[in-house]
């Protein structure tokens, strides 16, 4: 697939692989929820640790990406973003007190919310920041200067690492910046790169290696004897950026393979139906784990149970969108 394979399925043309990759990650976040509903081992699965390590970077690339070359409309966004993620933490703690009682009162909700918004639906809220932060180095850079955004962007995401709180979610943005602002930048600078053979094939090489040492909350597999190895004085400065740099590097090879991948001749029969999906993501990221049900912890099992997730979310999708309001309310007019 390539930048050719593009469709007119709405007034403005559509890039397949961006709606094929956006397909591809939803597929991922259900898979990855439905292995964690099924085990509490889930950290010592493998295919959950592939998935973990690069499928929320992958979609913040993505939304990054679509933004680039496009006016940032934050009222649009605002509507299309928050009021979804209001919306549903709110249905989150009326469905809580009906099925779960608790006795958390509602002000101790929203409290929960401000401290630490990354649970739930924070990706929406991480994407209505960044959009935010971007819109900002746009305004200060220089479009007529080479580069200007590029540096625009890295100082943007030097400076949000610098605030000293985590309130109101920028906590989460310190580190989903990054992936932004590389998706944003993709389209102008380095994207054609990966029309090069040999770079798809050392891509998707070096995310399997890498991807396989991955841990989620902990250093990766043989680190210490990696560390020992490369830094025999022991410096922990050293360390610490060999490490930062590793946890950042898996993710974007991560995501190169997925663009890999999903360029190939042989995935093509395929990407029609993501692509179909991609345009759903929302729909999907929305509701699905309100239809995860635990059938069992073998792959076969586990896949079936994230269909019906994924199944259930659009079908609900579709009778609440018949309402306006609701259809505004819980998918941004989607």
């Amino acid at each position: 697939m390539d930048q050719a394979m593009k469709t007119r399925s709405h007034p403005v043309t559509r890039n397949l692989q961006i709606d094929t990759l956006k397909g591809l990650a939803i597929l991922l976040v259900v898979i990855g929820h439905a292995i964690q509903s099924s085990t509490n081992s889930f950290d010592n699965n493998l295919i959950f640790r592939y998935i973990y390590s690069f499928h929320m970077p992958l979609f913040m690339f993505l939304s990054g990406y679509v933004t680039y070359g496009k006016e940032i409309n934050l009222t649009k966004k605002f509507t299309s973003l928050v009021i979804p993620f209001v919306s549903w933490y709110l249905i989150g703690y009326v469905l809580a007190i009906l099925f779960v009682p608790s006795s958390e009162s509602f002000w101790q909700y929203i409290i929960k919310w401000i401290m630490s918004p990354d649970w739930g639906l924070w990706f929406l809220w991480a994407i209505f920041l960044n959009t935010i932060i971007t819109k900002l180095v746009i305004y200060f850079v220089n479009p007529k200067s080479t580069y200007s955004d590029i540096v625009g962007m890295l100082i943007a995401c030097i400076l949000v690492n610098q605030i000293p709180t985590g309130l109101f979610g920028v906590g989460i943005i310190k580190w989903q910046l990054i992936f932004f602002g590389l998706g944003y930048l993709a389209p102008k600078y380095y994207l054609v790169l990966l029309q090069k053979t040999w770079i798809k094939l050392f891509s998707v090489g070096l995310f399997i290696v890498l991807g396989y040492f991955w841990r989620r909350t902990e250093a990766p597999y043989e680190w210490s004897y990696f560390i020992n190895w490369i830094n025999p004085h022991n410096l922990p400065f050293l360390s610490s950026i060999l490490l930062y740099l590793y946890t950042i590097l898996v993710p974007v090879t991560g995501i190169l393979a997925a663009f890999s991948v999903t360029s190939l001749k042989l995935f093509t029969p395929i990407s029609y139906s993501l692509s179909w999906l991609g345009q759903r993501s929302f729909e999907v990221y929305v509701t699905h784990q309100k239809f995860l049900i635990v059938l069992g912890t073998t792959p076969f099992l586990i896949l079936i149970s994230s269909i019906i997730a994924t199944t259930s979310s659009l079908f609900t999708a579709y009778l609440l969108k018949r309402n306006i309001l609701l259809k505004k309310m819980l998918y941004g007019y989607r």
